[in-house]
């Protein structure tokens, strides 16, 4: 593959600095964006809308996905849905081996929000746990995101470190009512989501929102 031209090169590392992504992040994108070149599917567009979608996907196809409303900041302030139609007209013109078509799931971002809240790695094993069982065990009608965060919050709240909801709506971007009004919905369910080797006695301590 031919370098990318110098100006390409920091516009993808402005973005990946911006956001703290590690290089082969944004050798990825490079190499995505100069494939688009190729087919020509990024012709007449503008360039930073493309640059940030080619971000988003390198970052989802390296396991280490970003939303995009953090993508949108890095892009100085690009709006979200301009950055969804370059991501969908990105994934409908790369062949197979760059998009295989899976979708991001929510529970992609869990790990990075606990890290975030300075939660230890026990702790977020067991909120990755309870949000798996999220799945089985409730049917719940709230975009996956914003059940990420109760589940988060709820098992922040049977930590030695408890957070409250703001540090937890900070680093997930889900409004507090939100969280608030998820957890009423879940808390019902907790023995039965919340792993018995993380807590066991101990859901008594977790208190109706």
């Amino acid at each position: 593959m031919k370098d990318p031209d110098k100006g390409l090169i920091e516009a993808f590392k402005a973005m990946s600095d911006r956001l703290g992504l590690v290089s082969t992040i944004k050798d990825l994108a490079n190499e995505i964006y100069k494939k688009m070149e190729d087919v020509k599917s990024s012709k007449g567009r503008s360039k930073n809308p493309v640059l940030a979608a080619c971000l988003y996907i390198a970052c989802e196809k390296l396991k280490n996905p970003r939303r995009m409303k953090e993508i949108c900041w890095a892009a100085n302030g690009l709006k979200e849905k301009i950055l969804g139609h370059a991501i969908t007209e990105i994934k409908k013109n790369l062949d197979k081996t760059m998009d295989d078509g899976k979708a991001i799931d929510a529970g992609d971002f869990l790990k990075r929000f606990c890290s975030l809240l300075g939660m230890s790695n026990k702790a977020a094993e067991a909120a990755q746990q309870a949000y798996a069982k999220t799945q089985e065990v409730i049917d719940i009608r709230r975009a996956p995101q914003s059940v990420v965060a109760s589940v988060i919050y709820m098992i922040a709240q049977l930590s030695g470190d408890r957070k409250q909801i703001r540090d937890v709506a900070d680093a997930t971007g889900v409004k507090p009512t939100t969280i608030n009004k998820c957890c009423k919905e879940i808390h019902p369910f907790g023995s039965r989501l919340v792993p018995a080797w993380y807590a066991n006695e101990d859901l008594k301590k977790l208190c109706q929102p």
